[in-house]
């Protein structure tokens, strides 16, 4: 017998699988109640045999003597087993109520709610989802009292065999359950039960149909069954445990019951299992629960307003799909280079990679104050340095990856106007220029030309921003054609555009502007970067209104009564917006980068940390790869200036996969779960997408988004806090996906993988962990432990079509991998 699903021992009941039975004389202190799924048995009471059917329920009463019987084939008993105790406690009629599903006065209905709870305490227990410990407990008291109401038999039939609480031979058949492993005596025995010892001896050989000592015997191997079956325990060590002298005493009193030996017994019931497609995970697979349901003839009640529509999908996998444009793991980006001079950065990147691999890292602010590029002598001559720059590059280049340098910002001893940070124009353009060309001459006699070609160069970020650039439009297409054409001298295939371009671009004039001055000097541009999020303009709030407004905080944002938060499809239409312009623009041919995707680009943006992140990322991604040829997530960690920290462990609302002390955020896991998808698109919709790869394995990722509410979306942002954040999504519902898969035979290896608020998500570990603004070193491993997505791996075999059925809680991303055998 194995315990078929695990769950909360405080629930009063346990769930079974029964794959052998010795046609010996038992009783259980519990209610059971036994689904056959396979095999024909019979059910033998004091009262009557049953021959019992597959899928027709059947009770065992507290205390009544039984046994089953194997008529034919292999038998597979699933087995609810109820403690009554703690219902006797609160109705103590109970004690005396026995009940039958054959009761005459119970109607189709009511032996349907049976069969209906029976089916939905399963699901229940398989699923496990937010709460279900009281969902089945809600359940089991429905299902006794649907009992007491409608099957109690209105005569108890007394037999032989029929037991009730007070009688004598009751008493000692729970003495021995509970004393199994006790010596024991006659008179111990007859003492307990206030009778003399032979009259004890001769009525529970007549009323239980063998000896005492043979009975104790047979406790005691049943008992043993949990140790045999889902331990690795030796034969030995369990006969001892369980109260055997001997292992031979074990053997004897095994075979005598189950005509076969304790070995032979494990590995038949093992074999078994295997056949019936049941496994040691303590939980169903998808093909296993919708067989026991369709058995139980159960029909789901009504959606309610918590539970979404189940989704169906079917394809036929032998049909030809479409490359998978894989824009996410292209190019990761941090943005102040400086990041990269501190350990804890090389740390985090290098694990990073181990994961994820990228094909670039966009280095930002390659040239500000922080990097020491730029000083002048005495004199005021301009004086180069490049030692932090080869400081950087010899950590990432060695790793495999490509670096994206950004050309920009001004250090403060080159700004025209001090007072504007990097954001000023150059002082002196020539000083500017030189600077480029001494690095390019640096880069390729250190680097050498063949690989320095393969990098990218980004002039600046966000020059369309007052922000980050203060001097005129124009003036930024002067630096950027002249920068251009010194990067392009050293070798025409040297990759050079432009970076961070913000969709008001292309509305304020900017992007216009810009394309008719390249065209003008004749520039062609490799690429452009853009900017791409959740804000929107308010509603009733024109462009001209918002144009000359950078804020660089979510409070500033606030506090401007300008801008809003879009809806779920705001930045897909941002893209497409954008492709839209660069069309108009005759820019189509150039391939749209998204430098920098994320909710908002602000550093205390409280939805960063939270699972919400998850979806909002692959449904987005997904929608990505077909408008953009790279997507950047901003930014890869939290980690800020020079590697230093602004809150250690605490998660502040960073815009980082990772935080600060490198416990991954459920962003980080979505994408890791991106990467793993085939390289040829089967099936994509709004909520999954289903790829194969060229070794006939397919993946299926689905997601499950929940939106903001529309106070958060204009934000408000009132009882949004470091430790409330969920509060803002009212329409939280689980969602169900059913895949059919036309074509898959043979047996699989089947991986799923989940991220959501239990699994995969750093924030919720640390919420539950009591929210430490500073954690211990060894609170930091257990964190980011408890940040890894949820992984269960079972085997399972198709014959022409692969079913499976997935529920996924609110802010789930599930991937299921499934590997030919």
């Amino acid at each position: 017998m194995h315990e078929l699903l695990s769950f909360s021992s405080r629930l009063p009941f346990r769930i079974y699988c029964v794959t052998s039975f010795n046609g010996t004389w038992h009783c259980h202190h519990e209610l059971n109640i036994l689904l056959p799924l396979a095999g024909e048995t019979t059910l033998t009471t004091s009262e009557n045999s049953i021959d019992m059917k597959v899928g027709q329920l059947q009770i065992v009463n507290p205390m009544q003597m039984h046994h089953v019987t194997v008529r034919q084939g292999d038998a597979l008993i699933l087995l609810l087993r109820i403690d009554m105790k703690n219902y006797y406690d609160v109705w103590p009629e109970l004690k005396t109520m026995t009940f039958s599903l054959q009761a005459p006065t119970a109607t189709d209905e009511d032996l349907d709610n049976v069969y209906q709870l029976y089916a939905e305490m399963l699901m229940e227990a398989s699923t496990q989802k937010d709460g279900y410990a009281l969902t089945l407990l809600n359940l089991c008291n429905l299902l006794i009292q649907q009992l007491a109401k409608s099957f109690q038999e209105t005569e108890r039939r007394s037999a032989a065999l029929s037991l009730k609480p007070d009688d004598p031979l009751s008493v000692v058949l729970d003495y021995i359950d509970k004393n199994y492993l006790s010596e024991w005596s006659l008179d111990t025995l007859a003492s307990v039960a206030c009778l003399n010892p032979q009259y004890l001896s001769r009525l529970f050989h007549k009323r239980v149909g063998m000896p005492i000592s043979q009975y104790i015997n047979s406790v005691r191997v049943r008992m043993s069954l949990h140790d045999l079956l889902d331990t690795k325990a030796t034969i030995l060590a369990i006969s001892q445990k369980h109260g055997f002298t001997t292992v031979a005493a074990y053997y004897k009193a095994f075979r005598d019951i189950y005509g076969e030996t304790p070995t032979h017994y494990r590995k038949n019931s093992v074999n078994m299992l295997a056949r019936h497609k049941l496994r040691e995970e303590h939980y169903f697979d998808a093909d296993m629960l919708d067989d026991i349901l369709r058995k139980l003839h159960y029909h789901p009640k009504p959606s309610t307003p918590l539970v979404e529509t189940p989704h169906k999908i079917i394809l036929n996998v032998y049909d030809r799909g479409k490359p998978l444009h894989k824009v996410w793991n292209k190019i990761c980006i941090f943005e102040h280079a400086s990041d990269g001079l501190g350990h804890a950065w090389k740390e985090q990147f290098a694990s990073l990679l181990q994961e994820i691999q990228y094909d670039y890292i966009y280095c930002g602010n390659m040239l500000n104050y922080y990097m020491r590029v730029y000083n002048e002598s005495p004199g005021s001559s301009p004086m180069f340095d490049y030692t932090l720059v080869d400081k950087l590059l010899d950590t990432v280049v060695p790793m495999g990856v490509k670096p994206v340098i950004e050309l920009g910002q001004t250090s403060i001893r080159l700004a025209a106007d001090t007072s504007l940070g990097g954001a000023s124009p150059p002082k002196n353009l020539n000083y500017w220029i030189d600077m480029i060309r001494g690095l390019m001459h640096h880069l390729i006699d250190r680097y050498g030309k063949r690989r320095v070609t393969e990098w990218q160069f980004a002039i600046w970020n966000s020059p369309d921003s007052k922000r980050y650039w203060a001097g005129t439009k124009e003036s930024f297409y002067e630096l950027f054609c002249r920068t251009f054409y010194t990067v392009k001298s050293f070798d025409r295939n040297i990759q050079v555009g432009c970076s961070g371009i913000s969709l008001a671009s292309c509305y304020n004039g900017w992007l216009e502007g810009f394309a008719a001055y390249m065209r003008r000097e004749d520039v062609t541009l490799d690429f452009l970067g853009w900017n791409v999020t959740q804000v929107v303009l308010a509603d009733g709030v024109r462009m001209e209104e918002a144009i000359n407004l950078w804020p660089t905080t979510m409070k500033e944002l606030c506090k401007c009564n300008k801008f809003a938060l879009g809806d779920e499809n705001a930045p897909v239409r941002h893209v497409a917006a954008i492709r839209q312009e660069m069309d108009r623009l005759g820019l189509n041919t150039l391939p749209v980068q998204i430098s920098r995707f994320n909710t908002t680009l602000f550093p205390d943006d409280l939805l960063h940390d939270i699972s919400y992140m998850g979806p909002f990322i692959v449904k987005n991604m997904i929608a990505f790869s077909e408008l953009a040829s790279s997507v950047s997530f901003s930014n890869f960690t939290d980690i800020r200036i020079l590697g230093t920290s602004i809150m250690p462990d605490g998660f502040y609302g960073g815009s980082g996969m990772l935080s600060e002390s490198g416990i991954k955020k459920s962003s980080y896991n979505a994408i890791w779960l991106l990467t793993r998808l085939g390289d040829t698109v089967l099936s994509v919709s709004d909520n999954h997408i289903i790829t194969t790869s060229d070794d006939g394995c397919y993946q299926i990722l689905c997601w499950n988004y929940c939106h903001y509410d529309a106070a958060f979306a204009s934000l408000k942002l009132d009882g949004f806090t470091k430790t409330e954040r969920y509060g803002i999504f009212p329409t939280e519902m689980s969602k169900t996906f059913t895949f059919l898969l036309n074509g898959v035979n043979g047996t699989y290896r089947m991986k799923r993988y989940r991220v959501n608020r239990e699994y995969g998500s750093g924030y919720d570990a640390w919420l539950k962990m009591g929210a430490p603004t500073y954690c211990h070193p060894c609170d930091i491993q257990i964190l980011r432990a408890k940040a890894a997505p949820d992984v269960k791996i079972k085997t399972v075999s198709f014959d022409g079509q692969a079913k499976i059925i997935l529920t996924l809680d609110p802010h789930e991303v599930t991937l299921v991998e499934v590997f030919n055998t």
